[in-house]
């Protein structure tokens, strides 16, 4: 049952941060490398919670 939960938690939240991250692609034309490293920090982080359950 838990890899059950892992898989659709690591689905739902894989889909989701690829949504967000390409909304902010298109919609944000010129980042900054800052803005850019924040992004990818609390992908990794919501990432990193994700494995904790």
């Amino acid at each position: 049952m838990d890899i059950l939960k892992t898989t659709i938690l690591g689905l739902f939240f894989g889909t989701f941060g690829t949504t967000i991250g390409g909304i902010i692609g298109v919609t944000f034309k010129n980042t900054s490398h800052k803005f850019l490293s924040f992004i990818l920090e609390v992908a990794s982080r919501i990432n990193d919670f994700n494995c904790l359950f």
